[in-house]
């Protein structure tokens, strides 16, 4: 619809929804939506004027680019990465290692199918706040357990309780943080400052990527296992900064993130909106109820207003 083709988008809908059918309710209520949002984004400014103009916005990008970040604090890539030095200093050897990670490998696949069934049913919030806070004691335990029990001491059990410890993590993240700390970025902006907004936010994850790459053999030859006590921490941490600052967008039909977010308060635990529309939309769809002219004609005032006012600055 952002290139002309209409009509080409309606088909679409119908093939998705309705087994072709484009004149079907849901098919043309979604229809009217989408014109709607795209009519009325064709008549503000794009990109990097609109996030940082945009207080919105601006929140929107910032929130995306702390998720992409605390992902990394979890320890994810420390356990990638560095496999093979943390369970030999729990006493495994490196072929051990190669049967853990290929098992590790295998959870995550499930972890991410049980996200994609589950997530719509669940929301955003739940799943990244509890994954956070598994990610938190099982690093605890795994800490522990080594701090214990170093390869030295021969405790096979106590080594066999570590892996576990990596599988379980690893199940938590790969359901609740890594596959949600790509997607709730992308659904959360619009589409006028989507693609700038996710080049930040995607920077965020790749810096701290980076970061962790870098000082993480340093770290574990400095002081061992105290090193995992940061993400036990900050695990916690992110579950905290999830629970006060990230609103749940289950439901919220991307055409409506803009009103959405300027709406709802920056302290989700302070916040009473919700919308309307709120887990009756695509029942309101089927029905036809959906007025969209009427939902977006303030927000395009609004923009119409505010352009002009530029333009009469200019001359």
């Amino acid at each position: 619809m952002l290139k002309g083709r209409k009509e080409e988008a309606l088909q679409n809908l119908a093939r998705l929804h309705a087994r072709g059918d484009v004149n079907d309710v849901f098919v043309q209520s979604e229809y009217a939506e989408l014109d709607a949002k795209v009519s009325a984004e064709a008549q503000i400014r794009s990109g990097w004027v609109e996030i940082f103009r945009v207080p919105s916005n601006l929140r929107r990008v910032f929130l995306g680019i702390i998720l992409q970040f605390s992902v990394q604090m979890t320890g994810v890539s420390v356990i990638q990465y560095y496999a093979p030095d943390i369970f030999a200093a729990i006493g495994f050897s490196y072929e051990k290692t190669f049967l853990f990670q290929t098992i590790n490998s295998v959870i995550a696949l499930i972890a991410q199918a049980l996200c994609i069934l589950t997530v719509d049913r669940l929301g955003r919030r739940l799943p990244l706040i509890s994954a956070n806070i598994v990610s938190c004691i099982t690093f605890a335990v795994a800490t522990a357990i080594q701090a214990k029990y170093p390869a030295s001491a021969g405790n096979t059990s106590a080594g066999y309780a570590f892996v576990m410890m990596t599988w379980i993590y690893n199940f938590a993240f790969s359901y609740g943080i890594g596959p949600l700390s790509w997607a709730y970025p992308v659904e959360i902006m619009n589409t006028a400052t989507r693609a700038k907004g996710t080049a930040l936010t995607s920077m965020s994850c790749w810096i701290a990527n980076f970061f962790i790459a870098q000082i993480t053999p340093r770290a574990i030859k400095a002081i061992g296992w105290r090193y995992y006590i940061c993400f036990a921490v900050m695990s916690a941490t992110n579950a905290i900064t999830i629970y006060c600052f990230f609103p749940e967008t289950k439901g919220i039909p991307l055409e409506m993130m803009d009103s959405y977010f300027e709406r709802h308060y920056w302290f989700v635990p302070l916040n009473t909106y919700k919308p309307d529309y709120l887990g009756h939309g695509e029942e309101q769809l089927r029905r036809g109820e959906i007025h969209v002219e009427a939902a977006y004609e303030p927000s395009i005032q609004k923009e119409k207003a505010e352009i002009e006012q530029q333009e009469d600055k200019h001359f």
